[in-house]
């Protein structure tokens, strides 16, 4: 039988078939997002900027919930989380979300943005992760980011970018972790294999 081991981030090595990781991990991925899956039945957690963010049974990818984006003009009209509180300088983050579009047959473009304003002029925008989404399945995005603001930051979005305008957007189980050698699928919470590879 073949047995799974996690790929890491970090440097590790192969002693006799098994896989040893370079340092310490966590029991399991904590999220620093309280109702990332929208499972409280609201949209506490999240906001929007321009559009309708509703928590719907048809938008859930697990669970009960999900977010449900309708009402975009704007490709940057969607749903927002303020990660300010949330996040620490200096120290680099992962964040995870999935969408699908509700309209049969669409399809567009997808991205995760972090935008920042700090003591520099104007406010920084970074693309972290991006994809396309359609209606007939769930898309990832996932990526990281490092905050590292400069003098003392006054906002931290991370919002997702979608230009099919008419198509509602489906939004759910969005995760940011510290990105501390710890993985998104450790507990293999997502059906898959997705994160380890067979060792042997």
């Amino acid at each position: 039988m073949r047995k799974l081991f996690p790929i890491f981030s970090t440097a590790t090595c192969l002693v006799i078939g098994v896989l040893i990781s370079a340092l310490p991990l966590s029991a399991s991925a904590a999220t620093l997002l309280t109702n990332g899956g929208f499972e409280s039945g609201n949209t506490t957690g999240w906001t929007t900027w321009g559009s309708t963010l509703t928590a719907s049974a048809t938008a859930a990818r697990t669970g009960n919930f999900g977010g449900l984006v309708t009402g975009r003009t704007a490709d940057w009209q969607t749903a927002v989380i303020n990660a300010l509180p949330l996040v620490t300088a200096g120290k680099t983050y992962q964040f995870s979300v999935w969408v699908r579009l509700g309209t049969p047959g669409a399809t567009s473009p997808v991205s995760v943005i972090v935008a920042q304003t700090d003591a520099n002029p104007g406010i920084s925008y970074l693309n972290i992760a991006a994809g396309t989404a359609n209606s007939t399945g769930w898309t990832e995005l996932r990526g990281e980011f490092t905050y590292s603001p400069t003098g003392t930051a006054t906002a931290l979005n991370i919002y997702l970018q979608c230009t099919n305008l008419t198509s509602p957007l489906h939004i759910d189980d969005a995760v940011l972790i510290l990105s501390d050698n710890t993985w998104l699928n450790n507990g293999f919470e997502r059906g898959n294999t997705e994160g380890w590879n067979p060792v042997g």
